[in-house]
């Protein structure tokens, strides 16, 4: 096999990930991206870019910040795991970095997408197929089918809503398809993430595109960093003066609102659990897995059914990955999620800005890279899973791969931008000489 093939065990792991085969697929998944760290560190022969160690920086940056909070943990038997977790992560990121310095293997990693594209909406009407008969294709019967799913067949499709637009873009950059195949796949994905019934993936989704065109429309994208960043900043500096002032008796009237339950349909009381939380323990915050032994005792109401859902859940229940990683590991976590949300954004403006500098398949990914990583920060704000996730299910993989792909992109647009650089400075330089030369001679 080819070395670059070795990149598709990374898009079919995810792919089998979803897969309701085995009681726990990591079995499967983890050694398959297994291979592309060997392979990935072989390829790069000690060489790190410029960007390559960046990412490197900010990951080990995030790294240290989870090691930081096992120091106050509450759930000490998750620490090994957790650690464990995000070490492997971490090396699955970086190798895929170097891997994707080749654009031949990044365009094999594009189509290896196509995977994702086809399990994830397979498995979603193949679900319906079976449970459709029992609970009706209306709107109740659509929340209901979305809890059965998991229940009985062991499909999430709150994971599946958030992989298919990850992936689907990555396939349509690499295969180009005609008008009636693109009409075709972009119909059934849609009508696959309807059914999938995630109001969070939806909202997401138009929210990045909305932003993206204005900000294409009026500034060419170069104040999208400043627009985040200010976002994340302003609200970390308003959540540390109600902490300092004493005032965190204002987050419960902040997220107490009925309205607001509702709307986020419950996810207000996870988020103000998790702040107050984290205003017990600022720093270090209280652990990985801390919130199955804490929670319960911050939320402002305490009901059968959430005792339920959190007892039943397999990774952070917060439903807000800054939310989570404040919590868990502190205002050090938190300003490392910053640190590197901030940096996914400067790369995207960065790399859609010089696109044309790109093979095809990878101007076209570009050109949509900045509504992913939008599309990926609004999911954060409704869900852990992602790039703050757990390190253990296929969404955190998936939002992995895409981040390696980006920073490879941004690496090799430096490289690119800096060669025509130093061409055009050759050039004129040698047009300088040669006047010179003729005006000597004379």
């Amino acid at each position: 096999m080819s070395a670059r093939m070795w990149i598709l065990f990374v898009p079919l792991a995810i792919a089998l990930g979803d897969m309701p085969l085995i009681e726990n697929m990591n079995l499967i998944m983890r050694p398959m991206l297994g291979l592309a760290i060997l392979v990935g560190f072989f390829a790069s022969r000690g060489h790190i870019q410029p960007g390559e160690r960046t990412w490197g920086a900010l990951l080990l940056f995030y790294m240290a910040a989870l090691g930081l909070s096992c120091v106050n943990s509450v759930a000490p038997d998750a620490i090994a795991v957790s650690l464990g977790r995000q070490a492997f992560l971490m090396a699955v990121s970086l190798a895929l970095v170097i891997l994707f310095r080749d654009p031949e293997t990044r365009l094999i990693g594009l189509k290896g997408l196509l995977l994702v594209v086809l399990s994830s909406i397979g498995l979603t009407f193949w679900v319906y197929l079976m449970l459709v008969p029992e609970y009706g294709l209306s709107y109740e019967g659509t929340r209901l089918i979305k809890g059965a799913a998991l229940t009985d067949y062991g499909v999430g499709l709150n994971i599946l809503s958030y992989l298919l637009p990850l992936a689907l873009f990555g396939v349509r950059a690499a295969y180009r398809p005609g008008f009636l195949l693109d009409v075709l796949l972009f119909g059934a994905a849609l009508l696959a993430i309807l059914m999938m019934g995630s109001r969070a993936t939806l909202l997401a989704l138009a929210l990045s595109w909305l932003i993206f065109a204005i900000l294409r429309r009026m500034w060419r994208v170069s104040p999208l960093l400043f627009f985040v960043s200010t976002l994340i900043v302003a609200s970390l500096a308003a959540l540390s003066w109600m902490i300092v002032a004493g005032y965190a008796v204002e987050i419960r009237e902040i997220f107490g609102s009925d309205v607001l339950r509702d709307i986020s349909v419950g996810r207000t009381d996870m988020w103000e659990g998790g702040l107050l939380m984290w205003t017990k323990s600022p720093l270090f915050g209280w652990g990985p897995e801390s919130w199955r032994v804490l929670l319960l005792e911050f939320l402002p109401t305490v009901s059968e059914r959430s005792l339920q859902i959190i007892s039943n859940l397999e990774s952070g229940s917060f439903h807000n990955g800054f939310v989570t990683i404040l919590a868990e590991r502190g205002a050090v976590g938190f300003v490392s999620a910053v640190a590197m949300q901030i940096y996914m954004f400067y790369c995207a403006g960065s790399v859609y800005r010089h696109r044309e500098l790109l093979p095809d398949h990878d101007r076209r990914f570009a050109g949509v890279l900045p509504v992913l990583v939008l599309f990926m920060f609004f999911r954060s704000l409704a869900e852990s899973s992602g790039l703050f996730g757990n390190a253990n299910s296929e969404v955190d993989y998936l939002t992995y791969f895409i981040c390696s792909y980006l920073v490879a992109l941004h690496a090799e647009c430096m490289w690119r931008s800096r060669e025509e650089m130093e061409a055009s400075f050759a050039s004129d330089g040698g047009g300088i000489d040669e006047a010179s030369s003729a005006n000597q001679l004379s």
